[in-house]
């Protein structure tokens, strides 16, 4: 029960992001927003970490490199996300941003030969449905740098 719960707050306060993100004045950048939120979670983590089970969460020297990377790329992606925020409505961002999970499934289907499930792929066609109906590929959109760097990140 206790881990639906944090699940259900993290969705809560992710769905919080875009909003708040579009409230901060435009003269702050980008990445300053990415670098306090990831920082402000980086503190609470720190101070969490110690309380949870240590044999888990104990980094190893070995695995550094890859921490790093992952962490570059993670900021990378709030930075394009917080980008698009400017450029895009709340409602494009969100929904092109959510769309990288689909192409996680078509390149594991066809770079990894996965078998995809029937939910899966009426999943996916919904998605890109949905995709269509904001048509962010719309060149004279007024919003179509925002949706494209969307996509990208």
């Amino acid at each position: 029960m206790k881990r639906g719960m944090a699940i259900v707050v993290a969705g809560i306060l992710t769905g919080f992001v875009g909003p708040i993100v579009k409230l901060i004045p435009q003269e702050i950048s980008p990445i300053t927003i990415s670098f306090f939120r990831l920082f402000i979670a980086f503190i609470f983590l720190a101070i969490l970490m110690p309380f949870l089970d240590d044999k888990t969460y104990k980094l190893k020297k070995k695995d550094l490199r890859g921490y790093i990377f992952t962490g570059l790329l993670t900021a990378l992606t709030y930075c394009l996300y917080t980008v698009a925020l400017r450029y895009a409505p709340v409602s494009n961002v969100v929904v092109i941003s959510s769309f990288g999970t689909v192409f996680v499934a078509i390149f594991a289907y066809f770079l990894l030969k996965e078998h995809l499930t029937p939910n899966q792929k009426l999943t996916i066609l919904i998605a890109v449905f949905g995709l269509i109906i904001i048509n962010p590929f719309d060149f004279s959109n007024k919003y179509f740098l925002g949706n494209i760097i969307a996509l990208i990140q």
